[in-house]
């Protein structure tokens, strides 16, 4: 069985565009997707009254 762990950021700025995040090639961007990678988990980024970014990432 596996487990998941869930990982929620929530603030209440002006948000980002989602094409805008995804298309990024800023070195906080560039690590982040790489740790992402690394853990074999999935984001989401959420845009309402705010960012919003949920991690989940596999328990191992």
């Amino acid at each position: 069985m596996v487990r998941f762990c869930c990982f929620e950021y929530n603030d209440n700025g002006i948000g980002v565009d989602d094409n805008t995040a995804l298309k990024s090639k800023g070195l906080g961007w560039q690590i982040i997707t790489s740790l992402i990678s690394q853990m074999d988990a999935e984001y989401e980024i959420i845009n309402e009254n705010g960012l919003g970014v949920v991690l989940t990432f596999p328990i191992k």
